[in-house]
Formats: C-alpha cells, sequence, structure tokens
C-alpha cells in the first residue's frame, strides 16, 4: 500500500492539473484530433504511475545544523531497509491538536467515492435495460437497436441505438461507427473510474468533457472527408436537438456548434504535432519532484561498531577501536533501555545483516527490535527534544524521533500509541508511547535506533546489558 494514501491522491492531482493546463493552453488548439484523444488518455495513467512509484537513489551522508529551533523530518520508509535519513523541514510547529480532522477528511473522501461508484453503476444498469428493450439488428462489427424511448441516434460499445420505426441516414451510421471501431466506449468508462477516484478535483470532469469533444471531432472528421463537409454540416443542423441521451452514450447531435468550427478549421501541418513533445519535459519534471526520493549511502564504510556480539551470546560489546570506545563509554550511562527492564520478553533482531520478518529477503537492519507486549510503555532513552511525530500505513508505522546532544538521534517505530508531541522536552525515561505492531510489522515489538551525525549505530554497544 502507498505509504500515505491521501499524498498519493494530492501528488496524483497535482500531476492531473499541469496536464490539462498544458492540453487546455497549447494542445487543444491542435486540430490533431486523435493525438488529443491520446494525450488525454495516457496522461492520467502516468499521473497515477509518478504518484504511486517511488526510486530512491543514494548519495553520500550529510550532516545538519540541529539547532532547537529547526525540525528534522526522516522521509525514509522502513519497508526500503533504509534508516534515519533526514531532510530539513522549515516549519516548526507542534503536532497537530485536531487528530480528528483526517479521520472526518477520509469519511468525507471515501464516500464521495462510494457515491460516485453507485452513479456509475446506475448508468451503466439503465443503458443495459436500454439493450434488453431494444429490437436489435445484428451486423458484423456493431448492433442496431430501436427504441422509442428516445428520439435521438446515441451509441455505445458495440450498440447504436435509433428512435423506433426512423431510417438511419448512411452519414448518421458512419459516425457512429467511428465510435464503435474506436471503441470510444471504454475511453468513456476509464474517464469515469478516474472521477470515482477524483470526484473532488473539477479538473478531472474536464478531461471527460474535452475528451467525448475530441471523439465527436474525430468521427466528424472521418465522415466529412467521405461524404462532403457541406452536406454533413447540413445534416448535423438538421439533426440537432436538446433531447438528452443515457449517460456515458455518445449522442450524435452534441456539440454541433463545436463540431461544425472544428469541421471549417483548416487540418494543421504535420510539424504540428512537435507540440506534444513539450509534455515530456513535464513528465520528467514531476517525475523527479515527486517519484524520486534521496536516501544516504550509509552502507558504506562501516566500522567494526557494525558487528555486535548480541547478549544471547555471553557478551553486549563490539570489537571498538579506543576512540570508538572512550566515546561509548561516556555516552553508555546517558542511555536507558527504552523498555523497562522486566518488560521486555527477548531480542527479536539486532542490528546488522538479517532475513527480514515479513518480506522474508536479506536487508541491512539499522536497530534492535525488542518484544513486548501491546501497550507496553515506551521510554525516552536520554533526555531530549521531540523533533518528529509520524503514523504510516507501511514501513515504521507510527513512530517517534528525538534529539539529543553530541547530534544524537533516536527512533522509537511500530508503536500502539504515542503520548508526546513535536517541540516537547522530555526527560530521561519519561513515557512517550505504547509497544504496538504498526506499519510493516511482525508482531508487538518496539524497533530502536541511535544515530550520530545520520550514521546508524550499533545500540547494544550504548545501552545497558540486558540482566536476563
Amino acid at each position: 500500500m502507498y505509504p500515505s494514501f491521501f499524498q498519493f491522491l494530492l501528488e496524483l492531482n497535482l500531476s492531473l492539473s499541469l496536464g490539462f493546463g498544458l492540453y487546455w493552453l497549447l494542445l487543444r488548439k491542435q486540430n490533431t484530433f486523435q493525438w488529443n484523444r491520446i494525450f488525454l488518455l495516457l496522461w492520467p495513467i502516468f499521473a497515477i504511475l509518478i504518484a504511486g512509484l517511488t526510486l530512491k537513489y543514494t548519495s553520500p551522508a550529510l550532516i545538519y545544523p540541529t539547532p532547537k529551533s529547526q525540525i528534522f523530518h526522516i522521509m525514509t520508509d522502513h519497508s526500503t531497509t533504509a534508516g534515519m535519513e533526514m531532510a530539513l523541514n522549515t516549519t516548526s510547529s507542534k503536532a497537530p491538536k485536531n487528530h480528528w480532522l483526517p479521520s472526518i477528511l477520509g469519511l468525507i473522501y471515501f464516500a464521495g467515492v462510494l457515491m460516485s461508484f453507485y452513479l456509475l453503476t446506475l448508468r451503466l444498469i439503465k443503458v443495459r435495460h436500454l439493450i434488453l428493450i431494444g429490437s436489435a439488428q445484428r451486423s458484423r462489427d456493431y448492433i442496431l437497436l430501436s427504441h422509442d424511448k428516445y428520439q435521438q441516434v446515441f451509441s455505445f460499445g458495440r450498440y447504436i441505438f435509433k428512435p423506433k420505426d426512423q431510417d438511419l441516414p448512411d452519414m448518421v451510421l458512419a459516425h457512429e461507427l467511428i465510435h464503435v471501431r474506436q471503441r470510444h466506449s471504454t475511453d468513456l468508462i476509464w474517464m469515469e473510474l478516474l472521477i470515482v477516484l477524483n470526484w473532488f478535483n473539477p479538473i478531472i470532469y474536464l478531461y471527460r468533457k474535452h475528451l467525448i469533444e475530441t471523439q465527436e471531432f474525430i468521427a466528424d472528421r472521418s465522415v466529412s472527408q467521405q461524404y462532403g463537409t457541406l452536406a454533413y454540416v447540413r445534416l448535423l443542423v438538421a439533426e440537432a436537438t436538446q433531447q438528452t441521451v443515457p449517460a456515458l452514450a455518445l449522442s450524435f447531435a452534441a456539440f454541433t456548434k463545436k463540431r461544425i468550427i472544428a469541421m471549417k478549421t483548416k487540418t494543421r501541418q504535420p510539424w504540428s504535432k512537435l507540440w506534444y513533445l513539450l509534455s515530456l519535459p513535464l513528465l520528467l519534471g514531476l517525475f523527479g519532484f515527486i517519484s524520486l526520493e534521496q536516501v544516504e549511502d550509509t552502507l558504506k564504510g562501516q566500522t567494526p561498531n557494525d558487528l555486535a556480539i548480541p547478549w544471547s551470546q555471553g557478551g553486549n560489546r563490539a570489537s571498538l577501536t579506543f576512540a570508538e570506545e572512550k566515546w561509548r563509554l561516556e555516552q553508555t550511562n546517558k542511555f536507558a533501555l527504552p523498555i523497562a527492564q522486566e518488560n521486555i520478553k527477548r531480542i527479536s533482531s539486532y542490528f546488522g545483516r538479517r532475513i527480514h520478518p515479513v518480506k522474508k529477503v536479506k536487508n541491512h537492519h539499522r536497530g534492535i527490535d525488542f518484544v513486548a507486549p501491546t501497550g507496553t510503555p515506551v521510554l525516552a532513552a536520554e533526555q531530549g527534544n521531540v523533533i518528529l511525530i509520524e503514523d504510516k500505513p507501511t514501513g515504521y508505522g507510527k513512530r517517534i524521533v528525538i534529539q539529543h546532544s553530541n547530534n544524537l538521534r533516536t527512533l522509537y517505530a511500530h508503536l500502539n500509541s504515542m503520548q508526546v508531541a513535536v517541540g516537547d522536552i522530555l526527560e530521561k525515561e519519561q513515557v512517550i508511547g505504547t509497544v504496538g505492531s504498526s506499519g510493516t510489522s511482525f508482531g508487538p515489538h518496539l524497533h530502536f535506533e541511535i544515530r550520530k551525525e545520520g550514521k546508524p549505530w550499533n545500540p547494544v554497544n550504548y545501552l545497558p546489558k540486558l540482566e536476563k
């Protein structure tokens, strides 16, 4: 699942809006209707891919100054085994007080999705009913249906509907056959599904409107070239009517004025198709802005600190250099266990290479997993201030990051609840939340990390030894 569905929607609709802006300003003026149709159909697909795809690339670890007035945001998803890479967030504020607001907005959104899907289903049922009650005449690539409910010609799928006891002019039939053979109804179903997903965005309705117009322009051009523009325009005027047709159907008499104007417009030169190349820079820009994510290359240049001797193997210290051991001794007295000794059942995963318990693939584990019952209090390992509160459906799930002195940070992930806010000043061993199994997790546990200057350090070397 995408880490934040509403972030996905925001990025998707940003891409959709910018794409339609390009179409409105430049492409709709081109008289290359088939290319316009392709653009209107494909751009939403690219927008979905860009919003739903995240590609990470590595760069050397960066060290940022960390004054208390600044807040840093952890950008990396635990599901990709990355660590606590920090990116500067220039807004310093408390955690939002209205925790209920996202839930209310979520309910409104999904209610709109259900309503849109319900209306789409009703329209399909209505067209299906017309198909069942119509008198059918079958041909090789279409089915002609006569009915007395509507006094207008329209089509849907392979079906062409005409008024009962009226002959169908050849030019009208030729027009509707273009819709049938080019599967224009499939285009409309695709647009309707996009509307279900993005019902709140007025831009998506403009996509549908302009796609229908473009389909009519395509059919008009083909028929006028076959029968002559003047005769076809006279037929359009004669057939013009204000009567509506079922939703999802393609009406012969729709957009009459615009279609006549379009037929009188001269065909553009072949080089005019080069205008569509302007969509590539926009597409690449959105891909770089939305889909690419920079992370630190923390797997290079590891020190002996990376090789931990687990408590279960008779020790709790790795082989360190003199400088590292001196620094460790200075820090060990500062850190406390993030869960009280008596509440820890076992250590399920240590720092270093391991087989991911959920994905069953090798990865680099950046911390320690303490197994404890759901609801067990989680403690701040050292005094500091909270710089991040986050809740994601995957990865770290509910997590807290605390900034300490000496450029140290600790992370507490997969929590069940969080009882602090961004900016809170914490005392050592203060309760900050409870153990849970949020995000990508195999069961209730606390994932605990220590970072110094953006680099993961083995917590075993800096925590008190377990007594059991």
